[in-house]
């Protein structure tokens, strides 16, 4: 269990911080273009320390938690714990960081990506649980996990830009 949340959480960081990077660029240039070489790559170092940090401090250690205690408590894995686990990798970074500011304004762009970077980790986690069985080589597949992971966090983002769009 240990080794897969790991690989989940590797997986998951690495491909958040790339796509997070390009669709999310924090722009460095005083009102230039975010979209240098440069700043890509200063957005990459940035999104990866903050992205697996996260993962790393409040991802593993919570899906362990939650996996441990399911396990403690007999619970099959069901579609109504998969809800619930999904709603308290959303909710404890939201409210952590709510804890820490003032308003929700603030952070808002802030728990967005949280919220992508929870709901990939999710997707990731779930995926390997569901096929630890299978004889696929983890070659296979990790590029099936990547590809889908790419194109669930191009759509999850875009969204997300669309309702930011409309909010302002």
């Amino acid at each position: 269990m240990i080794y897969r949340k790991f690989h989940s959480t590797l997986i998951c960081a690495s491909v958040c911080s790339v796509i997070l990077s390009i669709i999310f660029p924090l722009n460095f240039n005083d009102g230039g273009t975010p979209y240098t070489v440069p700043n890509l790559a200063l957005n990459l170092i940035l999104y990866s320390f903050f992205v697996t940090t996260g993962l790393l401090i409040v991802g593993f250690p919570l899906g362990y938690a939650i996996e441990k205690i399911t396990l403690w408590a007999g619970i099959k894995n069901n579609i109504l714990i998969n809800i619930i686990t999904l709603a308290i990798y959303i909710a404890i970074p939201i409210i952590g960081f709510r804890l820490y500011f003032n308003t929700i304004a603030d952070t808002a762009g802030i728990q967005i990506i949280a919220s992508i970077v929870a709901i990939s980790y999710f997707m990731v986690d779930s995926l390997m649980l569901k096929n630890r069985y299978e004889t696929i080589s983890f070659r296979t597949k990790l590029r099936a996990y990547t590809i889908f992971l790419i194109t669930f966090m191009i759509i999850l983002s875009l969204l997300s830009l669309f309702i930011l769009g409309i909010s302002y």
